[in-house]
């Protein structure tokens, strides 16, 4: 081991990555004095990944950036923001669109549905390579050094240091390495290989950034008081195979306008494909997505044999493996935002600690470890039931009714914890944000939301196992959501026919009549603290 070095100081930590992930959590160190190496590569996200923003990964940003004293973070979870501050080529999203197809009726307004987003700040549509450099300009202005042509090829933990030997012959020393992007030379020094979270593979998936993508509303007109189709993501859903199309560059975009967007596909029978010329070939029986696909013009195209793994070892002493580094997770419920947005939160507060206490053995991020293994087993069962539900649109039109509820109460929870930052009840908040990692959320999760999904994933199961068929799983589902306790009545969640769901004013104050009336405790304390508007008092 040498101390020949070139780059500035000897570095305390070394990230690797050059997306969001490892920006914040560069950023977020340097903020605190933690001498920090972003090693970073251009455009690193692949098309379709982490694009849309939620209002749960927007509170969470928020929270980073109050909790850590970074408030730049908090442009990410801001849609006034993002397009001025960040990246004019991002775009807004008012909605999130499931649109059905058979081959037997084509696409089918009746089994279709299209959720608009309630927010307090507004949610974004990132183009992720303006995003990501710039949250990596974010690192180097708190204090971050950032180098993009440099890649490690060995990696070596020692007793009182990790080695780090460059591709340009250098040797970094730092007290830790945390890698976001699954470097090889990392996978090597933990001795690690991926593998699925269960014995079933995830769903395959394709991605892609394409260019001349007409809005779907070209083709077919939204649901009746919702807002253009391009106005936010829209799934595909139908025969066993889901395409979700994310437009950019227009708020709001107009219809039938040609511009870049990122498409994601993913199939039930895990055969996917690695051209655009595939996934044309298999919406063939579905004529209005094909007509959709068929005008653009593919970019970028990545495939992958499988959409779901986790690393065998994630963790070891002076060497973190996080997010995309540790696992790969459900692509279809924007799942990629807000695990990045829970894991940097949780991992900044280990990694201070750490430094704080100079002790990085691999112990000390034990419950950041049982945190990624929990979300990588959580969301390879969702993208399972996501697969075996896309084949029937009834049963998956109940399936994405219950995942929008849970993202309610998430977000809830978040906003909850970040009305209080500055109370003396903070604290209390703050530890109740390192809970139920089994489960794969850093977060409380209501009991009874817990049940109501964990037996609308098993009737997906039932399903696709043949148990079942899929009018009785939805009709079971929808059982559960007319009998549940904690849905507000003003949601028709239960009832197919209720295809539109609009947060407003009027809505807003019917629910929190019920909230003060007759909700369980748990969603009571949620929704009176965010009040009609946002403003209401945290308890």
């Amino acid at each position: 081991m040498t101390d020949r070095e070139t780059i500035g100081e000897r570095p305390d930590v070394v990230v690797l990555g050059g997306g969001v992930t490892a920006g914040m959590l560069a950023a977020v160190l340097a903020r605190h004095g933690v001498r920090t190496l972003l090693l970073a590569e251009h455009d690193s996200t692949p098309p379709g990944r982490g694009v849309n923003t939620l209002p749960f990964s927007s509170f969470f940003s928020e929270l980073i950036a109050a909790r850590y004293d970074v408030p730049e973070i908090a442009a990410l979870g801001r849609a006034d923001r993002m397009r001025g501050d960040v990246s004019a080529r991002s775009g807004g999203q008012r909605t999130i669109g499931f649109a059905a197809h058979t081959r037997r009726h084509g696409y089918d307004p009746g089994l279709s549905a299209q959720f608009n987003l309630p927010s307090e700040h507004g949610e974004s549509l990132l183009y992720r390579p303006d995003v990501d450099a710039w949250m990596r300009q974010v690192a180097r202005r708190r204090g971050a050094v950032v180098r993009t042509d440099l890649r490690p090829v060995e990696v070596a933990a020692h007793t009182d240091a990790v080695e780090v030997t460059l591709d340009d012959e250098q040797r970094v020393l730092a007290r830790c390495l945390v890698d976001t992007r699954g470097d090889d030379a990392v996978g090597r020094a933990l001795g690690s290989t991926r593998r699925s979270p269960s014995e079933r593979s995830g769903p395959a998936l394709l991605t892609a950034r394409v260019s001349g993508m007409p809005g779907f509303e070209s083709f077919a007109r939204p649901l009746p008081g919702a807002p253009h189709w391009s106005e936010g993501v829209l799934h595909h859903v139908g025969e066993g195979s889901w395409v979700g199309i994310t437009h950019f560059g227009g708020v709001p975009n107009a219809p039938g306008t040609g511009d870049v967007a990122d498409v994601t596909w993913g199939r039930s029978d895990g055969l996917g494909g690695s051209t655009w010329s595939d996934l044309l070939h298999q919406v063939r029986d579905l004529p209005l997505v094909r007509a959709q696909l068929g005008r653009a013009r593919p970019l970028r195209v990545e495939s992958s044999g499988s959409s779901c793994w986790v690393s065998s070892r994630r963790t070891a002493d002076r060497i973190l493996s996080l997010d995309q580094a540790a696992f790969s997770g459900d692509p279809m419920f924007a799942r990629d935002l807000t695990t990045s947005t829970e894991l940097v939160y949780t991992a900044a507060a280990d990694l201070l600690s750490a430094f704080r206490d100079r002790d990085f053995r691999a112990r000390r991020f034990d419950y950041l470890d049982r945190l990624q293994l929990g979300m990588a087993r959580a969301q390879h069962r969702s993208a399972c039931a996501v697969a075996d539900a896309s084949t029937d649109p009834a049963l998956y039109s109940m399936l994405s009714r219950v995942w929008l509820l849970g993202t309610m109460f998430a977000a809830l929870t978040v906003k909850r914890v970040l009305k209080l930052h500055g109370a003396p009840a903070v604290e209390h908040a703050l530890n109740e944000l390192r809970s139920d990692p089994e489960y794969g959320t850093s977060y409380p999760v209501l009991p009874e939301y817990r049940h109501l999904w964990e037996s609308t994933l098993r009737e997906c199961e039932l399903y696709g196992a043949g148990a079942v068929s899929g009018r009785r799983a939805a009709a079971r589902i929808s059982g559960l959501l007319e009998s549940s306790p904690i849905v507000p009545p003003v949601f028709d969640f239960a009832d197919p026919d209720d295809r539109v769901y609009a947060l407003r004013f009027r809505k807003r104050l019917l629910m929190m009549r019920w909230a003060d009336g007759q909700a369980p405790e748990g969603v009571r304390r949620l929704l009176l603290s965010y009040g009609l508007q946002g403003a209401g008092k945290a308890t």
